[in-house]
This record gives C-alpha cells, sequence and structure tokens, in this order.
C-alpha cells in the first residue's frame, strides 16, 4: 500500500468493511482474512484525504483515485432508489472511511435542503445510468429548479386562501386553480346564496390550512355538509315546487350584506322617472307597478333600475301586487317585528311563498337571485291560480348551472315568456336581480292573473 504520509504495511485492516467497500477499494483478502489495499495515487493533486483504521489502531490518512470514486458513485447512483439517494445526499456514507457521496458528485444542496419532498428531485436521479458527472448535475439541478419552483407555488396558494377574508375566499381558491383541484360541482354547486356565503365564512374563520390537499378535502366536506343542512330546510310546507326559494351562490358578488335595510322612498303614483333610458324593456313595467303604489323610486325622481333587489324588497313587491294576506309575525329571529319589511314577510311565509335560509333565519339582507325569483313566482302563480305551461326542463345554454329546486320553475316561466334569460341564451340563474327585472317580471305575472 502506497500512503500519503510515507506509511507502509503489507496489509491493512479495515474494520466493518462491506462488500461494496471491498470492491469500491479494490481490497483483496488474504488467507488470514486481512485486506491488501491497493491505492491508486494518480490524479494526486485532486484527490481528497480520508482515513482507515490500520491494524494497531493507529488512523492512517490515505488517497482515493478520484477516478475510482467518480466510477463507484455513479454506479452505485444507477442502483438505488429514490429513498435511498435522499438519505445518502442527508450524510450516509457511500464508501470506506466515511466518504459522503456527495463528496463525489459535488451537488449544491443548499436549495435542495429546505424542500419538504426531497425525492420529487432524487426521483430524477436515481437508478438512472448516467455516462458522466455533468449528466447527473444536469438532471439534479433540473428537477431541483422544478420542484423549487413548485413548493414555492404551493406556498404561495396556501399563503393567499389563509389570508382571504371570507368575501374574497372563492377569488382566493380560483387564483390557485392551477394547482388546486376544487371540485366546483357536486354539492357545492347546489348550495344556495346565503349557504354558499356560509361556506366560505367557515373556510376563512375556522381553519389554517398548511397543504393543498388539506384546502381540497375541506372544501369538499364542509359543501356537503352544509348541503345536507340546507336540504333540511329545503321545500315548502305544502310540498310546492320544492326546493329553498334562496338558491344558488356566489354570481353578482357579495353574498350576504348587512341587515340595514332602508324603506325605499315613497312617490306620488303617476310621478314619472327620470332614470329609465337604460332599461327601455322595462319602461312600461316599472311606470305601470308605480301608478300602482307597488314599487317606489328612491328619491329625486329616480328609480335605481340596475341596483339589485333584496329577499325583503322582492318579497314586499310580490306580496303588494298580488294582495296576500297574513299575520306580521313570522316566527324568523333575523326579522325585527318594527321593521318595515316584518308584515310583508310575515304574510309571505302564512301563504307558503318564501322559506327561511334555515329554521331561524329569513336572510334579511341577501341580494335575490335570478333562481329565487323564479320558485317564487311559480309558487306564487299556484296560490293565486295563475295557468302557466307544465315544464321540468329548461331550455338555456347554461341549463346544467341551474340549481335543482329551480330548474322547472326556469322551465316554466321561460315557456310562458316571464323569464327569457339574458339574451344570449343563458338563464344565469346565479345572478342577482335587479330592480327592473324585479319590476318586469312582477308586470308579466300580474298580467296572466285578474289582481288590479
Amino acid at each position: 500500500a502506497v500512503l500519503k504520509n510515507g506509511y507502509t504495511a503489507e496489509t491493512i485492516t479495515a474494520l466493518n468493511v462491506n462488500d461494496v467497500v471491498c470492491e469500491l477499494l479494490q481490497l483483496q483478502s488474504d488467507a488470514n482474512g486481512q485486506y491488501a489495499m491497493q491505492i491508486d495515487v494518480s490524479g494526486y493533486e485532486t484527490n481528497v484525504a480520508y482515513s482507515v483504521i490500520a491494524s494497531d489502531k493507529k488512523t492512517l490518512p490515505f488517497k482515493i483515485s478520484t477516478v475510482d470514486l467518480i466510477t463507484a458513485a455513479l454506479d452505485k447512483v444507477k442502483t438505488i432508489t429514490k429513498e435511498e439517494l435522499a438519505a445518502m445526499l442527508a450524510g450516509n456514507p457511500l464508501l470506506a472511511a466515511g466518504i459522503p457521496i456527495n463528496d463525489v458528485l459535488q451537488l449544491d444542496l443548499s436549495e435542495y435542503n429546505t424542500l419538504s419532498s426531497k425525492v420529487d428531485v432524487t426521483k430524477d436521479v436515481a437508478g438512472k445510468n448516467f455516462n458522466n458527472l455533468n449528466e447527473l448535475r444536469a438532471a439534479y439541478y433540473s428537477a431541483l429548479q422544478r420542484q423549487v419552483t413548485y413548493e414555492n407555488r404551493v406556498k404561495e396558494i396556501i399563503k393567499t386562501v389563509n389570508d382571504a377574508l371570507w368575501d374574497g375566499f372563492e377569488n382566493a381558491l380560483k387564483n390557485g386553480s392551477d394547482l388546486l383541484q376544487i371540485n366546483w360541482s357536486g354539492d357545492y354547486s347546489k348550495l344556495n346564496e346565503t349557504y354558499n356565503g356560509l361556506l366560505y365564512k367557515a373556510l376563512a374563520k375556522d381553519y389554517t390550512f398548511t397543504t393543498l390537499k388539506q384546502i381540497e378535502d375541506t372544501f369538499a366536506a364542509k359543501a356537503t355538509e352544509l348541503y345536507t343542512e340546507q336540504s333540511k330546510t329545503d321545500g315548502s310546507d305544502d310540498g310546492t315546487d320544492g326546493g329553498n326559494d334562496l338558491g344558488g351562490g356566489g354570481g353578482g358578488g357579495g353574498g350576504v350584506s348587512g341587515p340595514v335595510i332602508t324603506e325605499p322612498i315613497q312617490m306620488q303614483k303617476g310621478e314619472a322617472f327620470t332614470d329609465l333610458d337604460a332599461v327601455p324593456w322595462a319602461k312600461e313595467s316599472i311606470n305601470a307597478l308605480s301608478a300602482k303604489g307597488i314599487i317606489n323610486g328612491v328619491g329625486d325622481n329616480k328609480f335605481a333600475p340596475n341596483d339589485t333587489v333584496t329577499r325583503e324588497q322582492f318579497v314586499k313587491m310580490m306580496v303588494v301586487a298580488f294582495k296576500l294576506e297574513g299575520k306580521d309575525t313570522s316566527g324568523f329571529a333575523d326579522v325585527d317585528s318594527s321593521a318595515w319589511y316584518a308584515p310583508y314577510i310575515g304574510a309571505a311565509v302564512q301563504n307558503k311563498i318564501i322559506n327561511g335560509i334555515s329554521a331561524e333565519c329569513f336572510g334579511v339582507g341577501s341580494n335575490i337571485t335570478r333562481s329565487d325569483i323564479a320558485v317564487i313566482c311559480t309558487r306564487i302563480a299556484k296560490k293565486c291560480s295563475i295557468a302557466l305551461p307544465e315544464a321540468s326542463e329548461p331550455i338555456y345554454t347554461d341549463a346544467h348551472s341551474i340549481p335543482d329546486y329551480a330548474k322547472e320553475s326556469a322551465a316554466v316561466l321561460q315557456l310562458a315568456g316571464i323569464m327569457t334569460g339574458d339574451g344570449s341564451g343563458c338563464f344565469a340563474p346565479k345572478e342577482y336581480a335587479t330592480r327592473a327585472m324585479a319590476a318586469k317580471i312582477i308586470h308579466m305575472l300580474m298580467t296572466l292573473t285578474s289582481v288590479q
């Protein structure tokens, strides 16, 4: 054996030497079980010094050929799994005398060591046959960059979702759609507006997410939980039309607003509105309902036709238009008995025209969707014996997005010419209804009855 410090010996005992190390160091056992070291010192200046334990228990430094080490390392990489390579890069030795594999591979592990899934990098290296270190390193750095980019994006999505307020939660999820696999169909698509809002409030308030899968699974589970709860309140007491009249979710934005509702300003009958030029298709209906005292303006001869309509505002219009009577009390915790809308909600509940969003709440302050209006109109028609055509499936390009509870109502009103879509072949079930839409629909429904 040739040793760097000048020591020579006929044999050197290497302790705990396995077959792999023996092959690497070209150790040959003699008759006494001793190992003779054949040390190649070519390329001396580029070699790295290590040591073995001699038979006299002294530590003797020696040199191993860089070429031999590279060959051994490449051969080893070719035969191991991604998990084994990850363990070796963590410091487990490949060679005799505690030589770490990365002392040969010379890979930059600074970013690699920060990764949460290291095997997604080593899977592109382990088990592969590389001709030289450059090929191996190219594969490693390519896989490393891919995984770093992926994990940084994952962190960004999770942070955005965790930081989102409830009314921006849906956008946060959709902004992460490149990696997040959210199930927007199924039970989520059946949630009405209020339960849609409850879903996002719960996700924003009750959870701190750490993985994409946790976000996906929690979203699906919570949607199912809330849809089950919603289903318990669905359906009017007499079975009319089925489903809760507060359907859909998300469309138009905003969810449930605060329950601070102001009674629209009264106008004298026949007084002209000055802001109807933008809605010529609804002008006749608005003026007709205003003349009957069914709808009011907002002051200064304005009707605000493109403003949205809340549940209680639409209920008032319907109760007044069709002269429904009933008790002033509704039994809902969120309906102030002294509020202007209380008697109208009470009458609508008594006549089974509406349901609450739950057994306890009416949903004061919630904007009403086109799906909601369709269901309420068919209930009114049945109550007032208004003849409507029979239909079960609406013919719209977005019919698949109409909630199940509103499909029949949408189909009936489409055939009746009362609700015919948005002009592009869509029903737009989740869009919030405007004051102009509400006036047009109510007026057309009234033309089919003797109510004056």
